[in-house]
């Protein structure tokens, strides 16, 4: 049971991401903002991160702070965004983001990133 933490403005697709998580056999937490997502991931420590890119304060930021810290460098971390155009892609590895989905993220999909958490 790996321990996923969903990073996500929206709170109904929070909820959502949550449930399905957690239908996986997962943990999941909730987090609304790059703020509250990085002292998050300090405190609980994830096995991975699913991040919108569209946050206040910006998904990029959140991939940044984490990459520069010694805590939370290691945390495996995929980028989520409505815009999964070439250069969203890149711009989500650049910032420390292992990988970037396109939403809506289907569950085959989702299911294959949480199993190998």
């Amino acid at each position: 049971m790996s321990r996923i933490l969903i990073v996500e403005d929206n709170e109904d697709v929070a909820d959502v991401f949550a449930e399905l998580v957690e239908m996986l056999g997962h943990r999941s937490a909730i987090a609304h903002d790059v703020e509250r997502g990085l002292a998050l991931a300090a405190s609980w420590k994830p096995d991975l991160v699913l991040c919108d890119l569209g946050l206040p304060g910006d998904g990029l930021e959140f991939a940044r702070a984490c990459k520069l810290s010694a805590a939370l460098r290691d945390i495996r971390l995929v980028a989520m965004s409505g815009r999964d155009r070439p250069e969203d892609r890149e711009a989500a590895l650049d910032a420390g983001f292992d990988k970037l989905i396109g939403k809506p993220v289907d569950f085959a999909t989702l299911k294959t990133i949480c199993a190998a958490a």
